[in-house]
């Protein structure tokens, strides 16, 4: 019967266990991490049906390790001692890419690494330093993030900026360049999407995801760069675009601001669209996002409650989900 895949982190480790459709436990938890210090991960499975795993450590304790191929148990490969926050994704061929950081505490420059494994066979050095961005040591990163459609590679990631004149705002940016050629990276591109609930969604691209009416173009509504919480679907293969979930800070009644769960989409490096997905009076907020393969999209979200604690919400283009 089908499997799920539990992964969490506890006491700066990582752990997994499985669990049938039932909520049974299958296979008791497991430490896969050992002794290594862990703050950041990502799963993924290749088109084998097999589990990807790599983890990395703090970044006053770096270090990024990988677990190929279903062999969980196995020692880690090594990838980068500097590296950490990696991010996984396997395209059509079966070639794995993966992005990852360097990003010491200080002065210390922060940099971007992407490499492309082909058939999703590890090979130390394939790495490519692919963004050097400008960070004061008071900025918070948070990312980078990978995602690919048919025709790019996508990094998204968000500087919170903590000092200085632009205290409190909120930076979010991505590059992109064809999926194995790193040298052929853009500019860093921002974004912002708009900061208001009333817009029209009267646009619907000739081929993307199944998604609906969109509004594009965006600019033409005031905008916000405050977009954290970002969520790069999750899907079998690259789709003809690349959805982001995530959080904004839009205007709410009586002047108020609230955060409610967005989705922009991108096609070929450009926006192709944007959709805000909840109105709310309590913050909308940890927006998880996947498609199956005819391209329909399954998003979660999490709304904050009176008395404490979450309401989960599901939503779905799927027909048969409705």
């Amino acid at each position: 019967g089908q499997v799920l895949h539990l992964f969490w982190l506890a006491s700066n480790s990582l752990y997994q266990a499985q669990m049938n459709t039932a909520g049974n436990l299958v296979a008791e938890p497991r430490r896969l991490s050992g002794d290594k210090i862990v703050d950041s991960y990502d799963v993924i499975l290749n088109p084998e049906g097999q589990l990807t795993v790599w983890y990395a450590g703090q970044r006053r304790n770096p270090g990024l390790f990988a677990l190929m191929d279903g062999n969980l148990s196995g020692e880690a490969i090594p990838v980068d001692p500097e590296g950490v926050r990696p991010s996984l994704q396997y395209d059509a061929a079966g070639n794995l890419h993966a992005t990852w950081a360097n990003y010491p505490p200080g002065y210390s420059d922060t940099v971007f690494f992407y490499a492309v494994y082909p058939a999703g066979v590890y090979e130390p050095g394939r790495e490519t330093a692919v963004s050097e961005p400008l960070l004061s040591p008071t900025d918070i990163l948070l990312g980078p993030w990978l995602g690919l459609d048919q025709q790019q590679a996508y990094l998204v990631w968000n500087i919170a900026v903590r000092t200085g004149p632009e205290a409190g705002k909120i930076l979010t940016n991505y590059i992109y360049f064809p999926p194995g050629q790193p040298e052929q990276v853009s500019a860093p591109q921002s974004v912002a999407v708009p900061a208001v609930v009333e817009m029209d969604y009267g646009y619907t691209p000739e081929e993307g995801l199944m998604a609906g009416g969109r509004v594009l173009p965006i600019d033409e509504y005031p905008r916000t760069t405050a977009v954290t919480d970002a969520f790069l679907v999750t899907t079998s293969a690259p789709t003809p675009e690349l959805a982001i979930a995530f959080d904004v800070i839009v205007q709410y009644e009586f002047r108020q601001e609230r955060g409610q769960v967005g989705t922009l989409f991108l096609q070929n490096g450009a926006v192709n669209g944007y959709q805000l997905l909840s109105f709310t009076p309590d913050a909308s907020v940890a927006p998880t996002l996947i498609s199956d393969e005819a391209g329909q999209l399954y998003l979660t979200w999490l709304e904050r409650g009176e008395l404490g604690g979450f309401q989960i919400y599901f939503a779905s283009t799927a027909t048969d989900m409705v």
